[in-house]
C-alpha cells in the first residue's frame, strides 16, 4: 500500500495541486458510477402492468410508473453523459441511455398499437366484415397475432429490462 513516508519521499507536497485535481476527478467519476448503478438497480424490479382482456389476451395498464421512471432516468442519464468526468464509463452510459430510449419507444409503440387494436378487434371479429374486407382482415390478423403473442410473452415475464432484451421486438411494432 501507499504510506505517508512514501508520499513524502516523492515530494508530494510540491504536487498538491495535481493530487487535488486527480482526487476531485476520481470523486466525481465515482459519483457518476454510483448514480448509474442506482438507476440500474431501480429498473431490476420495474415491471409492465397488464390485465386480462375479455378477448383472451392482455392489455397494458398503469404505465405511469414506468413512464415516470423513464422520464426521470433519461434526464439523469443525459446529465451523466454531459459530464466532463464520464470518460471511464462512457460506453456503459451510452448503452444505458440507448436501453432507456428503446424502452420508451417500445412503450409508446405498444400503446399506439393497443389503442388501435382495441378499436379494430371487435370490428374484425365479425364474419361479415371479414368477408367484405378480406385484405384488411388479413392485415389485422397479422397485427392481432403479433400483439397477442407479445402481450402473452410480456405477461409471463413483465420485467421491463427482460422485455427490452427480446430480439426485434420494437421493429415488429414500427
Amino acid at each position: 500500500g501507499l504510506t505517508l513516508n512514501m508520499l513524502l519521499e516523492v515530494d508530494v507536497l510540491n504536487h498538491i495541486d495535481k493530487v487535488d485535481a486527480i482526487s476531485t476527478s476520481a470523486q466525481k467519476q465515482h459519483g457518476l458510477t454510483v448514480a448509474l448503478a442506482a438507476m440500474k438497480e431501480e429498473w431490476k424490479t420495474m415491471e409492465f402492468g397488464l390485465f386480462e382482456h375479455k378477448s383472451g389476451t392482455y392489455l397494458l395498464k398503469g404505465t405511469d410508473d414506468v413512464q415516470a421512471l423513464l422520464d426521470d432516468h433519461i434526464i439523469k442519464t443525459q446529465a451523466i453523459r454531459g459530464s466532463p468526468f464520464v470518460k471511464p464509463i462512457e460506453g456503459e452510459v451510452k448503452a444505458w441511455d440507448a436501453k432507456l430510449m428503446y424502452i420508451s419507444e417500445l412503450l409508446e409503440q405498444w400503446l399506439i398499437c393497443m389503442r388501435t387494436w382495441l378499436f379494430l378487434q371487435p370490428i374484425f371479429s365479425s364474419d361479415d366484415i371479414i368477408r367484405q374486407l378480406p385484405t384488411e382482415a388479413a392485415k389485422f390478423q397479422k397485427v392481432d397475432k403479433l400483439y397477442r403473442g407479445t402481450m402473452n410473452t410480456t405477461f409471463e415475464n413483465p420485467n421491463c429490462l427482460d422485455v427490452s432484451e427480446v430480439e426485434n421486438l420494437l421493429t415488429n411494432f414500427i
